[in-house]
Protein backbone atom coordinates (compact mmCIF):
# COMPACT_ATOMS: atom_id res chain seq x y z
CA UNK A 1 0.00 0.00 0.00
CA UNK A 2 1.26 3.62 -0.63
CA UNK A 3 -0.27 6.67 0.41
CA UNK A 4 1.22 9.65 -1.50
CA UNK A 5 0.71 12.72 -3.24
CA UNK A 6 0.08 15.05 0.18
CA UNK A 7 -2.83 13.32 1.52
CA UNK A 8 -3.38 12.92 4.88
CA UNK A 9 -5.03 10.23 7.62
CA UNK A 10 -5.82 12.42 9.82
CA UNK A 11 -8.52 12.58 13.19
CA UNK A 12 -9.19 8.74 13.72
CA UNK A 13 -9.80 6.94 17.00
CA UNK A 14 -9.01 3.22 17.35
CA UNK A 15 -7.93 0.53 20.75
CA UNK A 16 -4.60 -0.02 18.26
CA UNK A 17 -3.23 2.61 15.38
CA UNK A 18 -5.23 5.17 15.51
CA UNK A 19 -4.60 6.31 11.98
CA UNK A 20 -2.44 3.09 10.55
CA UNK A 21 -2.44 -0.45 12.18
CA UNK A 22 0.26 -2.27 9.81
CA UNK A 23 -0.14 -6.26 10.74
CA UNK A 24 0.88 -9.28 9.78
CA UNK A 25 3.30 -9.01 6.29
CA UNK A 26 1.82 -5.69 5.65
CA UNK A 27 4.20 -3.01 3.74
CA UNK A 28 2.58 0.58 3.81
CA UNK A 29 4.74 3.34 2.43
CA UNK A 30 3.59 7.05 3.65
CA UNK A 31 5.22 9.36 1.19
CA UNK A 32 4.95 12.85 -1.18
CA UNK A 33 4.73 15.03 1.58
CA UNK A 34 1.60 13.26 3.62
CA UNK A 35 0.76 13.91 6.94
CA UNK A 36 -0.34 11.89 9.80
CA UNK A 37 -2.52 13.53 11.93
CA UNK A 38 -4.78 14.51 15.09
CA UNK A 39 -5.13 10.56 15.90
CA UNK A 40 -5.82 8.94 18.71
CA UNK A 41 -5.37 5.63 20.52
CA UNK A 42 -3.59 3.52 23.36
CA UNK A 43 -0.56 1.78 21.10
CA UNK A 44 0.72 4.15 18.39
CA UNK A 45 -1.49 7.21 18.31
CA UNK A 46 -0.65 7.94 14.90
CA UNK A 47 1.10 4.58 12.88
CA UNK A 48 1.53 0.98 14.52
CA UNK A 49 3.51 -2.06 12.83
CA UNK A 50 3.55 -5.20 14.29
CA UNK A 51 4.15 -8.47 13.49
CA UNK A 52 6.42 -8.91 10.35
CA UNK A 53 4.59 -5.65 9.16
CA UNK A 54 6.81 -2.78 7.60
CA UNK A 55 6.12 0.68 7.74
CA UNK A 56 8.43 3.00 5.62
CA UNK A 57 7.63 7.29 6.00
CA UNK A 58 9.60 9.09 3.96
CA UNK A 59 9.15 12.25 1.04
CA UNK A 60 8.93 15.16 3.88
CA UNK A 61 5.85 13.60 5.15
CA UNK A 62 5.10 14.44 8.81
CA UNK A 63 3.74 12.44 11.90
CA UNK A 64 1.93 15.60 14.33
CA UNK A 65 -0.40 15.90 16.83
CA UNK A 66 -1.10 12.19 17.54
CA UNK A 67 -1.56 10.92 21.24
CA UNK A 68 -1.38 7.01 22.91
CA UNK A 69 -2.61 6.61 25.83
CA UNK A 70 -0.38 4.57 26.79
CA UNK A 71 2.73 3.93 24.11
CA UNK A 72 4.04 5.84 20.62
CA UNK A 73 2.58 8.56 20.61
CA UNK A 74 3.36 9.59 16.72
CA UNK A 75 4.87 5.57 15.97
CA UNK A 76 4.78 2.50 18.02
CA UNK A 77 6.68 -0.36 16.07
CA UNK A 78 6.36 -3.95 17.97
CA UNK A 79 6.84 -7.93 18.28
CA UNK A 80 8.77 -7.94 14.80
CA UNK A 81 7.46 -4.97 13.12
CA UNK A 82 9.91 -2.74 11.56
CA UNK A 83 9.26 1.49 10.64
CA UNK A 84 11.43 3.42 8.89
CA UNK A 85 11.18 7.24 8.99
CA UNK A 86 13.71 9.26 6.13
CA UNK A 87 13.47 12.65 5.28
CA UNK A 88 10.40 13.43 7.46
CA UNK A 89 9.50 14.93 10.79
CA UNK A 90 7.87 13.39 13.72
CA UNK A 91 6.71 16.42 16.12
CA UNK A 92 4.23 17.37 18.69
CA UNK A 93 2.82 13.86 19.37
CA UNK A 94 2.01 13.07 23.37
CA UNK A 95 1.82 9.78 24.58
CA UNK A 96 2.34 8.04 28.87
CA UNK A 97 5.85 6.35 27.18
CA UNK A 98 7.79 7.46 23.75
CA UNK A 99 6.58 10.63 23.05
CA UNK A 100 7.58 10.48 19.25
CA UNK A 101 8.15 6.78 18.76
CA UNK A 102 7.77 3.56 20.51
CA UNK A 103 10.02 0.11 19.69
CA UNK A 104 8.85 -2.93 21.72
CA UNK A 105 10.89 -5.98 20.61
CA UNK A 106 10.84 -4.43 17.49
CA UNK A 107 12.90 -6.11 14.64
CA UNK A 108 14.26 -2.21 13.07
CA UNK A 109 13.13 1.35 13.68
CA UNK A 110 15.49 3.70 11.60
CA UNK A 111 15.89 6.98 11.63
CA UNK A 112 17.24 8.65 8.65
CA UNK A 113 17.57 12.57 7.44
CA UNK A 114 14.76 13.42 9.77
CA UNK A 115 13.98 15.23 13.23
CA UNK A 116 12.00 14.18 16.00
CA UNK A 117 11.16 17.01 18.02
CA UNK A 118 8.57 18.55 20.74
CA UNK A 119 7.16 15.77 21.40
CA UNK A 120 5.60 14.91 24.60
CA UNK A 121 5.36 11.66 27.34
CA UNK A 122 5.65 11.17 30.77
CA UNK A 123 8.66 8.64 29.72
CA UNK A 124 10.91 9.32 27.47
CA UNK A 125 9.23 12.15 25.21
CA UNK A 126 11.52 11.50 22.10
CA UNK A 127 12.53 7.99 21.04
CA UNK A 128 11.68 5.06 22.97
CA UNK A 129 13.71 1.77 22.39
CA UNK A 130 13.02 -1.41 24.56
CA UNK A 131 14.68 -4.92 23.40
CA UNK A 132 14.89 -3.26 20.07
CA UNK A 133 17.24 -2.37 17.20
CA UNK A 134 17.40 1.42 16.79
CA UNK A 135 19.34 3.45 14.14
CA UNK A 136 19.37 7.13 14.25
CA UNK A 137 21.77 8.45 11.15
CA UNK A 138 22.03 12.42 10.25
CA UNK A 139 18.73 13.17 12.10
CA UNK A 140 18.27 15.52 15.08
CA UNK A 141 15.95 14.63 17.81
CA UNK A 142 15.39 17.81 20.14
CA UNK A 143 13.14 20.20 22.12
CA UNK A 144 11.30 16.90 23.56
CA UNK A 145 10.23 16.99 27.30
CA UNK A 146 9.70 13.88 29.47
CA UNK A 147 7.73 14.34 32.60
CA UNK A 148 9.72 11.81 34.69
CA UNK A 149 12.69 10.44 32.89
CA UNK A 150 14.49 10.63 29.12
CA UNK A 151 14.04 13.64 27.44
CA UNK A 152 15.48 12.76 24.22
CA UNK A 153 16.04 8.63 23.83
CA UNK A 154 15.59 5.79 26.20
CA UNK A 155 17.41 2.23 25.58
CA UNK A 156 16.13 0.10 28.43
CA UNK A 157 16.38 -4.17 28.49
CA UNK A 158 18.74 -5.42 25.91
CA UNK A 159 18.34 -2.84 22.75
CA UNK A 160 21.11 -2.32 20.39
CA UNK A 161 21.31 1.47 19.44
CA UNK A 162 23.61 3.08 17.26
CA UNK A 163 23.17 7.05 16.57
CA UNK A 164 25.26 8.80 13.82
CA UNK A 165 26.26 12.37 12.62
CA UNK A 166 22.54 13.31 14.87
CA UNK A 167 22.20 15.94 17.57
CA UNK A 168 20.59 14.75 20.46
CA UNK A 169 20.03 18.62 21.85
CA UNK A 170 17.61 20.97 24.23
CA UNK A 171 15.64 18.26 25.45
CA UNK A 172 14.08 17.79 28.81
CA UNK A 173 13.39 14.93 31.23
CA UNK A 174 11.97 16.71 34.61
CA UNK A 175 13.37 14.00 36.65
CA UNK A 176 16.90 12.28 35.02
CA UNK A 177 18.24 11.53 31.54
CA UNK A 178 17.87 15.01 30.01
CA UNK A 179 19.32 13.85 26.85
CA UNK A 180 19.45 10.37 27.20
CA UNK A 181 18.51 7.19 29.10
CA UNK A 182 20.41 4.30 28.61
CA UNK A 183 19.64 1.74 31.11
CA UNK A 184 19.30 -2.64 31.96
CA UNK A 185 21.42 -4.33 29.54
CA UNK A 186 21.06 -1.47 26.65
CA UNK A 187 24.46 -1.16 23.87
CA UNK A 188 24.35 2.35 22.75
CA UNK A 189 27.19 3.45 20.16
CA UNK A 190 27.10 7.13 19.66
CA UNK A 191 29.22 7.81 16.11
CA UNK A 192 31.29 10.04 13.91
CA UNK A 193 30.69 13.42 15.85
CA UNK A 194 27.41 12.98 17.38
CA UNK A 195 26.48 16.33 19.52
CA UNK A 196 24.77 15.74 22.84
CA UNK A 197 24.39 19.44 24.05
CA UNK A 198 22.28 21.77 25.94
CA UNK A 199 19.89 19.20 27.77
CA UNK A 200 18.30 19.32 31.10
CA UNK A 201 17.56 17.10 34.08
CA UNK A 202 16.37 18.33 37.54
CA UNK A 203 18.14 15.31 39.03
CA UNK A 204 20.71 13.45 37.23
CA UNK A 205 22.39 12.96 34.02
CA UNK A 206 21.87 16.14 31.94
CA UNK A 207 23.67 14.46 28.81
CA UNK A 208 23.37 10.99 29.43
CA UNK A 209 22.10 8.85 32.34
CA UNK A 210 23.79 5.24 32.39
CA UNK A 211 22.61 2.52 34.87
CA UNK A 212 22.66 -0.83 35.61
CA UNK A 213 24.77 -3.14 33.56
CA UNK A 214 24.30 -1.05 30.33
CA UNK A 215 27.84 -0.63 27.98
CA UNK A 216 27.78 3.16 26.15
CA UNK A 217 30.52 4.05 23.97
CA UNK A 218 31.17 7.67 22.13
CA UNK A 219 33.95 7.88 19.30
CA UNK A 220 34.63 9.63 16.23
CA UNK A 221 34.52 12.97 17.86
CA UNK A 222 31.27 12.68 19.64
CA UNK A 223 30.31 15.01 22.21
CA UNK A 224 28.29 15.55 25.18
CA UNK A 225 28.87 19.23 25.92
CA UNK A 226 26.67 21.87 27.51
CA UNK A 227 24.02 20.06 29.81
CA UNK A 228 22.89 20.77 32.68
CA UNK A 229 21.75 18.56 35.96
CA UNK A 230 21.59 18.59 39.39
CA UNK A 231 24.08 15.94 39.58
CA UNK A 232 26.62 14.68 36.82
CA UNK A 233 26.01 17.88 34.44
CA UNK A 234 27.41 15.55 31.75
CA UNK A 235 27.00 12.34 32.28
CA UNK A 236 25.20 10.45 35.73
CA UNK A 237 26.69 6.63 35.65
CA UNK A 238 25.83 4.31 38.09
CA UNK A 239 25.68 0.21 39.41
CA UNK A 240 27.97 -1.52 36.65
CA UNK A 241 27.25 0.92 33.64
CA UNK A 242 30.64 1.55 31.43
CA UNK A 243 30.56 4.86 29.62
CA UNK A 244 33.55 4.89 27.01
CA UNK A 245 35.24 7.81 25.52
CA UNK A 246 37.54 7.24 22.42
CA UNK A 247 38.79 9.54 20.22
Amino acid sequence: MVIAGGSSISNNTAFLGGGLDAAGHANVTITGGSRVDGNTATIGGGVLAAGNASVTINGCSRVHGNRADKRGGGVAVVIGGQVTILNSTVYDNTAGLGGGLFAGYARQLTITNSSVHDNLAEYSGGVYANDSKLTITSSSVHGNTAQLIGGGVVANGTAAVTITRSSVHSNTARVSGGGMRVEEKARVSVEDGTLLSNNTARDAGGGLQALHTVHVTLTGGSRVYGNRAGTGGRVWAGWDAQVITMS
